[in-house]
């Protein structure tokens, strides 16, 4: 049975999270590598643009992105919202950022591209990325962005879809 969540019930505050380092700029967002309760993460920043007229939405569609929890589903464990300067008080001058499980290996794309894959890795790799998306339908959750760039692959070769991207999916959660 699912129990109801607010959006503060997913809300990290900035001071636990300990940025580390960027890891680069994902599409639209930049990626950082961080540590939040003695696990590294990695925070995607979202831009004021995405957010700005779409909050409800944004709120909504977290809510239910963090009770999608399987094993070859890339967890989201919160957001953290930071006032985007040292003088703002306005809840329109908030930067968002989504916390989500590290992913050791990174994207499929780039482990293919990159490395000989012996055959049983590879179909165990199909196995999960079918049952992550099996347990994404069985939600009611719609990815539509399924891609290489989409599965990552964590430090037991385990394979996980990324979260579909917001507003890009249909979600009955």
């Amino acid at each position: 049975m699912d129990t109801c969540h607010g959006f503060q019930d997913f809300v990290i505050k900035k001071e636990d999270i300990k940025i580390e380092r960027q890891l680069g700029n994902g599409m639209p967002f930049p990626v950082h590598l961080a540590l939040y309760d003695g696990r590294r993460v990695v925070l995607k920043r979202i831009h004021p643009e995405l957010k700005s007229d779409k909050n409800e939405a944004l709120k909504e569609e977290d809510r239910a992105m963090f009770r999608l929890q399987h094993p070859n589903v890339l967890a989201a464990f919160g957001v953290m919202m930071a006032p985007a300067s040292q003088n703002s008080y306005s809840l329109d001058d908030v930067e968002y950022s989504l916390v989500m499980e590290f992913a050791e290996y990174g994207g499929l794309k780039n482990m293919l591209t990159k490395c000989t894959v012996p055959w049983p890795l590879k179909v165990r790799i199909i196995l999960d990325i079918i049952s992550g998306m099996n347990f994404l339908c069985e939600k009611n959750v719609y990815h539509k962005e399924l891609s290489l760039q989409n599965v990552l692959l964590d430090r037991n070769f385990n394979a996980k879809v990324s979260p579909p991207c917001r507003f890009c999916c249909h979600c009955l959660c």
